[in-house]
This record gives structure tokens, sequence and C-alpha cells, in this order.
């Protein structure tokens, strides 16, 4: 099915699964006046993701990424080590 309108009618149903970042924002918007910072929004479409399958990220570099198992392990020890430098 390659019909960009069908593309878009089911992208925008499957990405209603962000609703609470979407909410997130506009919370945070009208406490502080600004968006938040792009940490607080990266973290919450993973948590979007990961409430929808807890493999999620593992299953898209495997078979959407085409990924191995140790490309994923090197993208994995590369996040832990900017994550202690930040």
């Amino acid at each position: 099915m390659s019909n960009p309108k069908k593309q878009l009618l089911l992208g925008k149903k499957i990405e209603q699964e962000h609703r609470n970042t979407y909410n997130l924002i506009k919370r945070y918007v009208k406490k502080y006046g600004k968006l938040p910072p792009d940490y607080v929004f990266f973290t919450s479409i993973a948590s979007d993701h990961l409430r929808e399958d807890k493999n999620y990220y593992t299953k898209l570099l495997l078979y959407v990424e085409n990924k191995s198992m140790e490309e994923i392990n090197t993208l994995y020890h590369q996040a832990e080590i900017e994550k202690k430098e930040n």
C-alpha cells in the first residue's frame, strides 16, 4: 500500500501513541512559557514507544535498520558513555 493519503491516515492514527508526550509539552509550555529541553522530549517519545513494546528499540534496530546484535550493543555502550559525560 503505497498510496500517500492512506499512509498519512494510518500514520496519524498510529502516532496518537505520542499523546502523552504532546500533553507533557503543553503542560510544560503553560508552566514555564517555553518548550522543554530536548532530552525531556526525546525521553518522553522513547517512553511512549517502550509502553508499546518493551523491546521496541532492539526490534527497530534489528528488523528495520538491519543492525546486528554487536552493532546494537555498541550503540548501547556509546549511549551509556554519552550519558555519563552529560
